[in-house]
């Protein structure tokens, strides 16, 4: 399993495409903590990027989960889901990594490239995409947004954290 480390959010209203990180970090005597947790919403008014390392050599033929996570005693997900809500998957244009070290990919959510997939969101159900080309050693990134059928059902919000039993949130399998 590959939990994105890059988890991004776009206004939708938004020509130029600038990306935001939403976080739930608190203040300590000593200084901001930052957690884990990365916010995953997909709205009509919000847009989600998600960015997957791909690392394992030879293993490059993987598969998109997405299952909303439950509430724990030690983790509260916030969930909101519209239920079901139509989600369009868009493969974007970007191979190098999201990172404000590295500047010319950094603050503009890079162009869509082709529409991957449209995943029906439930409250109960996990979603699988089919297989897709991950080659080791690159990044896939990913856009969730409202399905473009204009009369479908759209709200997906939730915070994942990836050392939460039972796992859940937005993962990719290698097979």
């Amino acid at each position: 399993m590959n939990f994105p480390p890059v988890v991004l959010q776009v206004r939708t209203s938004d020509s130029s495409r600038k990306m935001y990180e939403d976080e739930r970090s608190w203040y300590l005597y000593q200084g901001s903590v930052y957690p884990d947790d990365r916010h995953v919403v997909v709205s009509h008014e919000v847009s989600t990027i998600v960015q997957f390392r791909n690392i394992d050599f030879r293993m490059e033929r993987c598969t998109l989960v997405v299952s909303i996570p439950v509430h724990t005693d030690t983790f509260d997900p916030a969930v909101k889901l519209q239920s079901p809500s139509a989600v369009d998957v868009w493969i974007l244009d970007a191979s190098a990594e999201l990172s404000p070290r590295n500047s010319g990919k950094w603050g503009l959510a890079p162009g869509r490239r082709t529409l991957f997939t449209t995943l029906s969101f439930d409250a109960m159900e996990n979603n699988t995409s089919s297989e897709f080309y991950c080659p080791s050693g690159e990044f896939t990134t990913l856009e969730l947004t409202c399905s473009r059928d204009k009369f479908s059902n759209c709200e997906v919000d939730f915070w994942q954290e990836r050392h939460v039993i039972p796992r859940a949130g937005k993962f990719s399998l290698h097979v």
